[in-house]
């Protein structure tokens, strides 16, 4: 590995450390609707803006010992292990696609991120993310796979997909089975992935779910599952079928 394969590694890892941390920002104001992602960060605990130092994605929270700005508090470790796995992504994308294509999926990864902190945090998706997440996808697949039919066609069968099979359950139950934003979702993914792989999606998404389930039941935690919605297991099942 050269010296200059390192600091592009280097350059990717802080872009992908610096969009985390400016996602993770966006996910936890989301509800709350005054606070906009635009102002100034500042300490959780004593409100004080934040110093540009302070800002250094990663580093930063090395640098204070995982304490917040004021150096009271500690902060939770969710803040520096999501920079860390967003820069991690980045330089595994960079070193396995051309580097168009890489910068197209380093958005993909991106907002998959996003949708996992928002729903997992407040089930919640945005849906203006998501139609941004297709409109990429469907511009990715015309302009660099010549494959824009087909997205078209699976973000069609995916949106349809969800809609039919939350119609049938409410036919049943009474109630929704899935959360409003699953279809967008499933619809932004099959603008990448097509028909066939979207289709595949739900199957590996359910059966992730799953197993978590099974993993919750045994370990006596069955009622957690509630605070994990469907697109937590879409999101987490993407990159499998993306990517192998």
């Amino acid at each position: 590995m050269t010296a200059i394969h390192i600091f592009d590694c280097s350059i990717f890892f802080m872009l992908g450390a610096s969009v985390a941390s400016f996602l993770l920002v966006w996910a936890t104001r989301l509800q709350k609707k005054k606070i906009s992602i635009l102002k100034p960060s500042r300490c959780h605990f004593c409100n004080k803006k934040l110093l540009p130092q302070q800002l250094i994605p990663v580093f930063s929270w090395l640098f204070q010992l995982g304490k917040c700005g004021c150096k009271e508090r500690q902060l939770p470790l969710l803040y520096v292990l999501v920079e860390i796995f967003l820069g991690a992504v980045f330089v595994i994308i960079f070193n396995l696609l051309p580097l168009v294509d890489a910068l197209f999926f380093m958005v993909f990864a991106s907002l998959l991120l996003f949708f996992l902190l928002t729903d997992y945090l407040h089930q919640l998706l945005h849906v203006y993310a998501m139609v941004f997440l297709m409109t990429i996808g469907l511009i990715y697949g015309f302009w660099i796979k010549k494959t824009f039919n087909e997205n078209i066609i699976g973000a069609g069968v995916g949106f349809l997909m969800m809609l039919m099979i939350n119609s049938i359950y409410k036919a049943i139950k009474k109630r929704d089975g899935f959360g409003g934003g699953d279809k967008y979702l499933m619809a932004s993914i099959g603008a990448w992935v097509g028909p066939v792989k979207i289709i595949a999606l739900l199957f590996l998404s359910s059966w992730i779910g799953a197993l978590v389930g099974i993993a919750l039941v045994l370990r006596k935690r069955a009622h957690l599952m509630t605070a994990l919605p469907m697109g937590v297991f879409i999101v987490l099942a993407s990159p499998l079928l993306v990517f192998f």
